[in-house]
């Protein structure tokens, strides 16, 4: 009888149900820290898989701290062109005028031994143009009159025409300091060559001083390259990782999760939030990389992390879209590589959209990757502050917020036919 007794109380009991099992908000809590446990645990499969993977680490943090570098090398390289230089007056505005030329950021000199050597490097291509500053050189600018300079240049090369403005620019500037100096001697009582040697002197200070500040006020050479790989490769990395979740549909896991009493949604959400910090941490990482090693000046620091959460929320739900779609792991990888490539070439991640046409400029900014440059140019080089990158992140918002419903629709489409399977 006391085992029967203990089966009926035990299954019948008359006792009131407790307080919080009766409760909704009690139910409520529960079942939203349910959801909240299946979301965690979606993202940490989705980071082991990514973790355990050698190609998404290479492609997510090695190759593009490797472009950046490179590509900042290259373009930050101070390409003078080659001017050869035979000089046949020896006095000391012709001195002074060939210092200036040396000291030009355009052009670096060779000076030659004859013209005919000279001659021969144009010819060659060793230099780009070729300069002989005359016997009389210094009696043509004492008398204020014009210089007989021999010029010659390779046509139709863009260093040729920088080596014709920097002899024209380095010849304006000797004339007026030996006018200067005619000026000065006529009421100081000292000789012009002294006060002309002052004025050079003067003059060499200032120059010095306009370039020191004018590279402080200007972005390094790693300035553009940097936020173009993060917005390629944010893109790049979060594209072939759509081979995850196609792994998952193959082995049959998501299939496993919704035979569980979990809803579509809550995949849904749970691909979307993996992905979307993954890109996040990415990002976050090759901004700290780009200041700490590439000196980039980022600016505002909100502004620049609304840019790249939005920019990681976009894709997030392009990925997640891709991996509904794709019907293997490699034809996953194989799509969103040459898509990520092919709008970040078209979005400005490869060449600045501001050296492109009218039309192409407006054709780029169909790829939300030029909203995003757009926002980190005007913070990089235009110093803006929140305010102004506004409408870029605004309009890479709505991006988002389009990938993010089409990948939504078509994982709940997919999570019901799986389901239905099951």
């Amino acid at each position: 009888m006391s085992i029967t007794g203990a089966h009926r109380d035990s299954n019948f009991s008359s006792d009131p149900p407790s307080e919080a099992s009766s409760d909704p908000s009690f139910e409520h809590s529960s079942d939203l820290y349910s959801d909240l446990s299946k979301v965690s645990a979606i993202w940490r499969l989705n980071l082991r898989r990514a973790v355990g993977d050698r190609r998404v680490l290479f492609v997510a943090a090695a190759l593009p701290i490797m472009l950046i570098l490179v590509i900042g090398f290259v373009s930050g390289r101070n390409a003078r062109a080659p001017l050869g230089v035979v000089v046949l007056d020896r006095g000391p505005i012709a001195s002074r005028y060939v210092g200036l030329l040396k000291a030009s950021d355009s052009v670096q000199v060779h000076l030659e031994s004859s013209v005919a050597s000279e001659r021969d490097g144009v010819l060659r291509g060793t230099i780009l143009s070729a300069l002989v500053v005359p016997k009389g050189f210094d009696g043509a600018v004492r008398s204020g009159g014009p210089a007989d300079l021999q010029v010659m240049a390779r046509a139709g090369n863009t260093g040729s025409y920088a080596a014709q403005t920097a002899i024209t620019a380095a010849f304006g500037v000797v004339s007026a300091e030996w006018s200067a100096a005619r000026h000065l001697s006529a009421t100081s009582g000292k000789p012009t060559a002294v006060e002309f040697s002052e004025i050079s002197s003067t003059t060499n200070a200032v120059y010095r001083a306009a370039v020191a500040k004018f590279e402080s006020d200007q972005p390094g050479p790693y300035s553009y390259t940097t936020p173009a790989n993060l917005v390629l490769f944010v893109f790049l990395t979060l594209l072939v990782m759509a081979s995850g979740l196609v792994e998952t549909r193959r082995m049959g896991l998501l299939r496993r999760m919704l035979a569980s009493p979990t809803r579509p949604s809550v995949v849904v959400l749970g691909e979307l939030v993996s992905t979307a910090v993954m890109g996040l941490v990415q990002g976050i990482g090759l901004l700290v990389v780009g200041r700490l090693l590439f000196g980039v000046r980022w600016g505002d620091p909100v502004a620049v992390l609304l840019v790249v959460v939005v920019l990681a929320a976009a894709a997030a739900g392009a990925s997640v879209l891709l991996g509904t779609v794709a019907r293997s792991q490699e034809q996953a990888v194989a799509i969103g590589i040459v898509v990520a490539v092919a709008l970040g070439m078209l979005g400005g991640c490869t060449w600045p959209l501001s050296t492109v046409g009218p039309l192409m400029r407006a054709v780029g900014h169909i790829a939300p990757q030029a909203w995003a440059m757009d926002a980190f140019v005007r913070l990089v080089f235009g110093h803006s502050g929140i305010g102004g990158i506004l409408p870029d992140v605004g309009v890479l918002a709505t991006f988002a917020a389009a990938l993010v419903v089409l990948a939504t629709v078509r994982l709940r489409a997919v999570a019901k036919a799986d389901a239905a399977v099951v």
